[in-house]
Parts: C-alpha cells; sequence; structure tokens
C-alpha cells in the first residue's frame, strides 16, 4: 500500500530516556465533537464546526513524512485513541517511561471556548481523546530546536514539547501543573464492551 525509505521509518520501539514528547497539532476536537453528537449538546456554530471535525479529521500526513526525515526523531505514531492509550503503547515497546504535562498539550480556542460554554474538562479531552490523527513524536533534547524551527517553517505552527521520556520501563505520569493528574478513563479501547 505504501513504500518508506528504511532509514527513516519511526517505529514505536525507538524512543530513548531524555527524548522529548512532542505532538504535531491540537488535540480534542473530534472527542468533544463526538460527545456532542452522543449527549445531543448545544447546536451553535462552534459546536457544529466540532462534529464537522469529528466527521472529518485531518490525518497529519504530510507531517509525518517530513518528520521522519530527521535522525533526531526517534518514535513516531499518530494519536488515534488518544494520548493516554497511544503514549503507553510506545513506552512499552520501548521499555522506558515517560511523563506528559497536560496543561502543555495544545488546544485550539474553539475547543476552549465550547468546553467552558458546556462545563467539560478540556484536560481530559486532549489527553484521552482520540481519532484527530495527530503524531505523537519523541525527540533527541540535542535536536528539538532544529526540528521545531523547520516543522514551524513548513507547517506555520509549533512542533509541541508535552513531555519527556525516563528511564522506568512501562511507567507513565500524568501531571497538571506539577500535581498528578490520573485521566478518568483511558480513552477508546479496541473490543473492549
Amino acid at each position: 500500500i505504501g513504500l518508506v525509505k528504511t532509514a527513516n521509518i519511526k517505529s514505536r520501539k525507538n524512543a530513548r530516556p531524555g527524548d522529548l514528547i512532542c505532538v504535531t497539532d491540537n488535540l480534542g476536537e473530534s472527542a468533544l465533537g463526538l460527545k456532542i453528537i452522543l449527549e445531543k449538546l448545544i447546536r451553535d456554530a462552534d459546536a457544529l464546526e466540532l462534529v464537522r471535525r469529528h466527521h472529518r479529521p485531518t490525518p497529519n500526513l504530510n507531517e509525518g513524512a517530513f518528520l521522519s526525515e530527521f535522525s533526531g526523531v526517534h518514535a513516531m505514531m499518530d494519536t488515534s485513541d488518544g494520548i493516554a492509550l497511544d503514549l503507553p503503547r510506545i513506552i512499552s515497546e520501548s521499555k522506558c517511561g515517560a511523563r506528559i504535562d497536560v496543561e502543555k498539550i495544545p488546544r485550539s480556542a474553539l475547543l476552549t471556548r465550547v468546553c467552558k460554554n458546556i462545563g467539560f474538562d478540556s484536560h481530559e479531552l486532549v489527553l484521552t481523546g482520540g481519532e484527530d490523527y495527530k503524531l505523537l513524536v519523541t525527540v533527541d533534547p540535542a535536536e528539538i530546536d532544529l526540528v521545531q524551527s523547520e516543522f514551524e517553517r513548513k507547517f506555520h505552527r509549533p512542533l509541541s514539547v508535552i513531555g519527556e521520556i525516563f528511564e522506568a520501563p512501562n511507567k507513565v505520569q500524568f501531571a497538571l501543573n506539577g500535581s498528578p493528574y490520573p485521566p478518568e478513563n483511558l480513552g477508546f479501547q479496541h473490543f473492549q464492551s
């Protein structure tokens, strides 16, 4: 179904202690769009735009191809099931641990505004919401400035650092402004009833 240069393959198993964890775009919009549909919430222009984004996500295919060219990018995968589920897949295969600073996960003004209007926690959405199809990437800290500046030059938005990989196999920590932040759920789990 496609071709890739062997040298550019970025699997889940190549994250290294010290790597910075990044995401390529805002998260949580698809999950909030789905919540609006399922719970029959507000139907103003903002809500309808989130529903549209749920039905028509924009996968970061070009961003993935671009980032794969950098040797300092070690591991990469999409956020189809949400960071709370997808990050453990990276650290399990890489045999390390990770810390996420939830307040650093990028979110749009649209998502923030609608969450405030309906009284919903945007932190929970950006951490556990899936189907945005953005990318979760680990980057060598010695190359982060180059990767971020080139990414922003090409895509006109930041490559956001949201955490770090460390040496503690299969341990994931979520913090909000320095305090532990356990998500209420882990997001969508395939084949679970």
